[in-house]
């Protein structure tokens, strides 16, 4: 594999104004086409930027498995898991609709229920 050099675009784009999770996150989005998975993989990928920095992080990324399986040497990376405009994590959709909507269990012991009969 040949030598090279982050171009500055990417460092002042995409590292320098942001902490390590926010690039990993841009990373993975950019990359590999998703969000990152779960906080291993943000573990994972932070220990690789720590030591290695931002061309180790790109250099971990287009050269694993799944970049090479999914695009190759010849596909431009892309959004892979079509979902809400601004996120692309194959999860988004079950953290839209199940975690962030409401729930009629959900029971909150400090307040009493209030009957439908009772708006007088």
């Amino acid at each position: 594999m040949k030598d090279w050099v982050v171009p500055n675009f990417i460092l002042r784009s995409f590292y320098t104004p942001y902490p390590n999770t926010r690039v990993i996150e841009l990373g993975t989005k950019h990359f590999l086409g998703r969000a990152p998975r779960n906080q291993a993989e943000i573990r994972k990928y932070n220990q690789i930027l720590a030591s290695s920095g931002i061309k180790g992080f790109i250099d971990a990324l287009v050269n694993s498995v799944e970049y090479i399986e999914m695009f190759g040497e010849d596909t431009v990376p892309y959004r892979r898991f079509p979902t809400l405009p601004a996120a692309n994590s194959p999860n988004t959709e079950r953290l839209y609709n199940q975690l962030t909507k409401q729930n009629d269990n959900l029971v909150v012991p400090s307040f009493e229920p209030v009957l439908t009969s009772d708006r007088s």
